[in-house]
């Protein structure tokens, strides 16, 4: 947004803050070691790496394969297309747009996939879709975004 304002592209944008960021990174990594270096200290050590990546694997699989494959390709969409949005004379914002919408196409059809196409299954479709959108989409920050792009808005008008 930042950029689309001050008319630079994605690939300008990143050129431009490329070397300020990466400084910073280095900046705010070597202050965080700095204070949590007591705390980094007492941290418990892994005694036995494949025993832990097994029961870890076992306490938090994965459960949607599919979804993070799609989700991974899409994103890679995403980003390439956010460098090629010059050469396509787009703004930045279309392949956001267009990489969310695919997304929420996939999730859609692997869920139509997943539970058939019976009476029952619809209603379990449509439950599923209503728990994702009640549940997992943090309608809080959503709406904190919505009321601060306003009120710059305001201010910015007047």
């Amino acid at each position: 947004m930042i950029g689309a304002y001050t008319g630079l592209s994605f690939n300008q944008f990143i050129l431009n803050l490329g070397f300020p960021v990466i400084v910073m990174l280095g900046i705010i990594a070597i202050s965080l070691f700095v204070m949590m270096r007591s705390e980094l200290g007492k941290a418990k050590k892994i005694k036995n790496f494949d025993e832990t990546l097994k029961e870890m694997k076992q306490t938090y699989r994965l459960r949607h394969r599919k979804l993070l494959i799609a989700s991974l390709i899409v994103l890679a969409l995403v980003i390439i297309f956010f460098f090629l949005h010059g050469v396509f004379h787009m703004p930045a914002a279309v392949p956001a747009v267009m990489g969310a919408a695919l997304l929420m196409l996939i999730r859609d059809r692997l869920i139509r996939r997943k539970f058939g196409k019976s009476h029952k299954s619809h209603e379990l479709m449509e439950q599923k879709v209503h728990d994702t959108f009640s549940n997992d989409v943090e309608w809080l920050i959503i709406g904190f975004f919505i009321f601060l792009f306003m009120i710059v808005g305001a201010v910015e008008h007047t």
